[in-house]
């Protein structure tokens, strides 16, 4: 049919709409056969929630390395923006994701990613893409949807406003004996230091790994270089 067609099309190809600035790009990672087509916006001052930043690529190819970390779990991705964390931890077989985000613009444009990268059934069956803003409703989005055991995350502290009820949310979110997994990459009002006085606050220790020497916890927070290319994995004490 003439929408299939369309719909082929769309996966297919790398295409740009003048009018919205929107593109359709392939993210390919051939070591795990994991192929993903997602419309984003290429200009990050446009809409910082419908572009791809390389926190999430960063993070995606940490997953992939440790699929165990995913594998038959339920994940909640925070600030799923263009879903990439969520359609890969799908694909390495996680028993349920939820992908969530603040932005209704946000979520129209998650949600037809997710519906270019799932099947109907699939999505359907294992994949929610609910409205979740940090700090309300969470007893509400906890009766709903339960506790997830990995929270995943990527550029998550830019605003240090934003941090209370971040953490608020991954507590109130979080299983027992879940792991909130982040990456920063991108520019923050406050220093790493800040954020985890937050965390500690809530409850939790965390470990910093480096993806080149990722056998090796990483103590001292203030010195290395180059943060985009570590990870946290935050823990309840």
């Amino acid at each position: 049919s003439q929408q299939q067609q369309a719909e082929d099309e769309r996966t297919s190809f790398l295409f740009q709409n003048d009018g919205d600035e929107m593109q359709q790009v392939e993210l390919a990672f051939p070591e795990n056969n994991i192929v993903l087509h997602l419309t984003c916006q290429e200009d990050y001052s446009q809409s910082t929630g419908i572009a791809i930043w390389r926190g999430s690529e960063v993070l995606a190819r940490y997953l992939m390395k440790y699929p165990e970390m995913i594998q038959k779990k339920t994940v909640l991705e925070l600030g799923a923006g263009v879903g990439l964390l969520g359609l890969v931890a799908h694909r390495l077989g996680a028993s349920r994701v939820l992908w969530t985000d603040g932005d209704e613009r946000v979520l129209m444009n998650l949600r037809e990613n997710i519906r270019t990268n799932l099947s109907v059934e699939q999505a359907v069956s294992r994949s929610l893409c609910p409205q979740l803003i940090w700090g309300q409703g969470l007893e509400a989005f906890r009766q709903l949807h339960g506790r997830s055991q990995v929270i995943l995350g990527t550029d998550l502290f830019y605003m240090t406003k934003s941090l209370e009820p971040l953490f608020e949310t991954i507590d109130q979110l979080l299983a027992c004996d879940g792991i909130f997994v982040a990456v920063n990459s991108c520019a923050s009002q406050s220093p790493i230091s800040t954020v985890l006085q937050v965390a500690s606050r809530y409850g939790f220790i965390w470990k910093k790994v480096s993806l080149k020497y990722p056998d090796k916890e990483l103590a001292n927070i203030d010195v290395l270089k180059d943060e985009d290319d570590f990870v946290y994995l935050f823990f309840r004490k």
